[in-house]
């Protein structure tokens, strides 16, 4: 009995066939820097940024949704750094806005830390309202505060 192990040439998945296949794929996916892990695949090379949402200082439903997303990429991509940036709104005293957003910076670390990941490759920045976002068109000026209360997750190198 011949089959694709025995005979290079049999049938349509031969041996040939299957190496042509997987030397293609790797090719494909060295070039695009496409990894695969235990059948999930991520973009290597690439920042991957998430934005979690804060109602004072913890997390709101969306924001722990976020972090949660955000600790599974961390997971999968060992080798790369992770940014955790606290920002607040610009409105109040800025040692005061300064310490809600290291407040809430240090809570994402920890959780990420709680989550399995190890802090050493975890940094820490409290930008407070250094680095607002743009007001959206017809956005209320409460919306926009709203807003600007976020911590940054960042995981991947920039230069990388």
């Amino acid at each position: 009995m011949t089959n694709a192990l025995t005979n290079p040439k049999a049938g349509p998945w031969s041996r040939r066939r299957l190496l042509r296949l997987m030397l293609g794929l790797g090719i494909v996916g060295g070039a695009t820097g496409y990894v695969g892990l235990s059948g999930v695949q991520y973009q290597k090379r690439r920042v991957r940024r998430w934005i979690v949402a804060f109602d004072g200082n913890v997390p709101n439903e969306d924001g722990a949704a976020m972090l949660q997303t955000a600790l599974d990429d961390a997971k999968l991509r060992l080798d790369q750094p992770i940014r955790v940036v606290g920002h607040t709104g610009t409105v109040g005293a800025a040692a005061a806005k300064r310490a809600q957003s290291e407040t809430r910076a240090e809570a994402v670390r920890d959780a990420l830390v709680d989550g399995g990941i190890d802090h050493n490759r975890i940094a820490v920045t409290a930008l407070s309202d250094q680095a607002p976002l743009e007001q959206q068109p017809g956005e209320s000026r409460r919306a926009y505060e709203r807003r600007l209360q976020r911590v940054e997750i960042l995981v991947g190198s920039v230069g990388g």
